[in-house]
């Protein structure tokens, strides 16, 4: 058998092929059916509405031969089917839940270290305009022209921004 794509693909080509069965009015079971095809039988009841269907054409087409079946009512088979698809949803989400778990994990770390590094940066900022105030102080009673105090304190707050830790990041 050919891979046919999605789920909802494959379930359209084995309804499409009982279709044709049933046109010709060709009497059909399971497992005739599973070999007609090309498939496991197997494989067939991954799908319990169509098999339901399948199996109560094959008992009215060949009651003798078709005395076991799978007897399911198509109510049966259709709880069957949902609760397959709620299976298979648990699971994806259960590992989609994992990964976003993770990943906010990732993130919460990644804040706490910013939060962090901006502590330190704006204690270094505090630090620096205190000494920047000192130092202008000092200056003017030394007697430094206006002119050299700003050079001084531009030269002061490029060696700052140098030195700063987030200055190599981004």
């Amino acid at each position: 058998m050919k891979k046919r794509g999605t789920r909802q693909e494959t379930e359209e080509w084995l309804w499409d092929e009982f279709e044709k069965i049933k046109a010709k009015g060709q009497p059909t079971g399971p497992t005739a059916f599973a070999k007609h095809i090309g498939v496991d039988r197997t494989y067939l009841y991954r799908f319990p509405s169509f098999v339901a269907e399948l199996s109560a054409y094959g008992k009215q087409t060949q009651p003798s031969v078709s005395g076991r079946g799978v007897g399911l009512s198509k109510t049966e088979a259709k709880k069957r089917e949902i609760d397959a698809r709620v299976r298979r949803e648990h699971t994806q989400w259960s590992v989609e839940i994992s990964e976003l778990s993770k990943q906010l994990k990732d993130a919460k770390d990644e804040i706490a270290i910013l939060i962090r590094e901006k502590r330190d940066l704006s204690g270094r900022l505090k630090r620096t305009r205190r000494l920047c105030e000192l130092l202008l102080l000092l200056a003017s009673e030394a007697g430094v022209s206006p002119v050299e105090l700003e050079k001084i304190q531009a030269e002061v707050m490029k060696e700052q921004a140098a030195s700063s830790p987030a200055s190599g990041r981004r």
